[in-house]
């Protein structure tokens, strides 16, 4: 059975309980506290995707070397202030793209803009582009693909074209990514590879077997068009 609870925890609740009466669930980026998970799911065996919990059998894909390249591309295209737009309040990988480009952006002496926390779509990328603007920031990396796209059409109302005014930066790869123009430059996440193998966990799980707590998979910047030197 697919549930999707769209960002409420009212309904992640009643999903996750649900899910207890199966043999077996996957639980992608849950965003309910931890405790409140681990007691949830109670002895159904599981696998948590794209989030970490102490003491939960995790698949995660890494926020480190991917977002630490993108911000190493653009200090080497010359930009100085680059902006963050936040996702969902409350996703754990957000806070952890959000550290890795903050970190990375102190060791280039590039001034960081924090974004506010939007919905990880097209409609949350429109709504941050007025903030992303107003800004001055040069670049702006996004939660995700889907917000940068929304992202740029959003700039692109307001009179701002990328990359010739702003450079902008995804996070996932989605298919979309290469197909837009101009082609998204992105930080590429293995996210078929992360659910096939939670999958394959969970299947262990579920005959007895002993898993590893944490599995981490690894992430790349791709470069395409989306992102230049700044304007002069």
């Amino acid at each position: 059975m697919l549930f999707d609870a769209d960002e409420d925890l009212r309904r992640e609740r009643e999903q996750i309980e649900q899910a207890r009466k199966l043999d077996g669930m996957l639980l992608c980026s849950p965003r309910l506290p931890d405790a409140d998970v681990l007691e949830l799911v109670g002895d159904t065996p599981y696998v948590v995707v794209n989030r970490q919990i102490d003491g939960a059998p995790c698949v995660l894909m890494d926020t480190e070397h991917g977002p630490a390249q993108a911000i190493e591309h653009l200090a080497a295209l010359g930009h100085t202030h680059i902006a963050y737009a936040a996702g969902p309040r409350g996703s754990w990988a957000d806070v952890r793209r959000a550290d890795t480009v903050a970190r990375a952006c102190e060791r280039h002496g590039i001034r960081l803009t924090g974004l506010s926390h939007h919905a990880a779509s097209i409609q949350g990328g429109r709504a941050a582009a007025a903030p992303a603007a107003a800004s001055g920031a040069t670049a702006v990396i996004a939660y995700n693909d889907l917000v940068a796209l929304g992202l740029e059409a959003g700039l692109l109302e307001l009179g701002k074209r990328c990359p010739a005014d702003i450079s902008i930066v995804g996070i996932d790869d989605i298919d979309l990514a290469g197909a837009v123009t101009p082609a998204l430059t992105t930080v590429r996440m293995p996210i078929e590879r992360s659910g096939a193998l939670a999958v394959d966990l969970l299947l262990q799980a579920m005959t007895g077997a002993a898993i590893d707590d944490v599995v981490t998979l690894g992430s790349q910047l791709i470069v395409r068009a989306s992102t230049a030197a700044p304007a002069a």
